[in-house]
Parts: C-alpha cells; structure tokens; sequence
C-alpha cells in the first residue's frame, strides 16, 4: 500500500543522510553538528511551508496549529543534533542501529504504558494466555545488538 511505501521511504531517507557527514571533505573541514542540524532544520521548515501552502492552494483547506508539532521538533531537534555528533564517531551503521533499537523500545514503552494501546493477547488451547510482543522486540533488539557488536566479535 502506499502507506508502507511512505513506511519504506521514511527508512531509507533516515538512514541515507547520515552518510554524507562521513564524507571525508566533511570530516576534514570539522563541520559542527550545529551546522548540520540547522541546515536540515531549516530545510525541513522551507519544505513544510512550502507544502503546506500547496495544499492551501489546491484545497483551500487552511493550515491548523498544534502544540504536539512543537513538541515533536523540540524531540527531533535534539534527535538530530546526537545523531549528527554520534555518527562521525561511532560511524553510520551502529549509530542508525543504536538509534533504531532505542525508538523502538521507546515507541513500544510510549504505546504500552504511557498511550494505553492494547497488546494481542495470545491463548494456548489448554485456555492460558500470553503475549508475544515483548518477545518479538527483545528478539528485534537483540538482533540490533548482534549487528552492532558484531565486528568486534
């Protein structure tokens, strides 16, 4: 579906534009991760307005304020920041990983507890039930882990 090409593509943008700050040009001019976030930042800004304006144009749908846009650009924001400074350091593939694992324990953490969405309680025939969930993330992060700890082994 399209959605999932959407998923698809949200996957591979994040997990492309790092790789321009191992660029060796970039390592050798020692660009602050300040630069980088405020030209992606900025770029983001430009395109949003840009959007939004389109859709004001073909819809006449006008552009609705909400505080949760501000607060997911103050997580981003700092998001980005630690993953530009990380990634000349640890490099692309344990930085994407670590950041990976970390917002998937972090989004199934927000929908479980904080946001109440219900997990698939599973039933065995004799009339127990489990959940599978939290075995599939840890499997998912101990996986990460493998990938990520992997060339030191």
């Amino acid at each position: 579906s399209s959605c999932t090409a959407l998923a698809i593509a949200a996957g591979l943008f994040n997990g492309s534009y790092p790789i321009f700050l191992k660029r060796p040009a970039v390592l050798a001019a020692r660009v602050p991760p300040l630069f980088f976030q405020s030209a992606k930042s900025s770029c983001c800004c430009l395109l949003g307005a840009c959007l939004v304006l389109l859709r004001l144009a073909r819809s006449g749908e006008p552009f609705l304020f909400t505080w949760w846009a501000v607060a997911s650009a103050a997580a981003w924001i700092p998001a980005g920041l630690c993953t530009i400074a990380a990634v000349p350091r640890l490099g692309v593939g344990p930085v994407m990983l670590t950041s990976a694992g970390t917002g998937t324990l972090a989004s199934f953490l927000a929908g479980s507890i904080a946001l109440g969405e219900r997990l698939k309680v599973h039933t065995f025939d004799g009339g127990g039930t489990f959940l599978l969930a939290p075995a599939y993330l840890a499997g998912v992060l101990l996986g990460m882990a493998g990938l990520i700890f992997s060339p030191r082994l």
